[in-house]
């Protein structure tokens, strides 16, 4: 049952679940030879995908944590029994969710 129906709620499954939100980032971003220009130069300054993603949510920066979660999504494989990784049904639900944060509601 799908339990965003605020910025309160997207907010405390992000605190409820990071240690899962951010184990799914390490394992399905990018490994350093599938990365953009753009990610490798983040990367040597320090601002891998995870570091970037901590940053945010202590910042409660939704926009670019929904980005990371979205990557995050993007990379991993389509294969059966993605959906019994823990978090990951929680990582679906922050992704599809992010209306809630849309002013013009």
């Amino acid at each position: 049952m799908l339990r965003i129906k605020t910025p309160k709620d997207w907010w405390e499954l992000v605190d409820a679940e990071w240690v899962n939100l951010s184990t799914l980032i390490e394992r399905f971003t990018p490994t350093p030879y599938e990365k953009t220009i753009d990610e490798l130069v983040r990367e040597i300054k320090g601002k891998t995908s995870l570091v970037r993603a901590i940053e945010m949510k202590e910042n409660r920066d939704w926009e670019g944590l929904h980005s990371i979660f979205q990557n995050t999504w993007g990379y991993a494989p389509d294969v059966p029994g993605l959906d019994s990784i823990p978090g990951w049904l929680d990582l679906c639900d922050l992704c599809s969710e992010i209306w809630v944060f849309d002013d013009r509601r």
